[in-house]
C-alpha cells in the first residue's frame, strides 16, 4: 500500500503579498532550486508574469530572493533565509 502521508522533509515557504495582504504557503521539496518555488508562486498564486521591478525579499534579513534563484531550497534556507518567509511587492511595470 503506498504511503499517503505528507513527506516530513517538505519545506514550507510562506509568502506575504504586500499588495493585497494575502498570505501563501507553498510546500516544496528541499532539493529543487529556489527558481522552481518562485515560478510556482507566480504561476499558481500570483497568476501573472514576473516584472523587472517586482520585489521578493526574505523577511528575516531583507535579502533579495531573486539573487538566489540557482541555489537549492534547503541550502538557501540554511545559509540565507531561515524560516523561508518572504515578502512580495509587485512592480508597477509601465512604459
Amino acid at each position: 500500500m503506498p504511503d499517503q502521508t505528507p513527506h516530513d522533509h517538505d519545506l514550507i515557504v510562506t509568502v506575504h503579498d504586500e499588495d493585497d495582504g494575502s498570505v501563501y504557503h507553498l510546500s516544496a521539496e528541499p532539493e529543487p532550486l529556489v527558481k522552481v518555488v518562485v515560478d510556482d508562486l507566480y504561476a499558481n498564486y500570483l497568476h501573472r508574469e514576473r516584472r523587472e521591478d517586482d520585489r521578493l525579499r526574505c523577511e528575516a534579513n531583507g535579502d533579495d530572493v531573486f539573487a538566489h534563484l540557482d541555489e537549492r531550497l534547503r541550502q538557501y534556507e540554511e545559509t540565507h533565509c531561515r524560516g523561508l518567509v518572504w515578502d512580495f511587492a509587485g512592480g508597477q511595470g509601465g512604459a
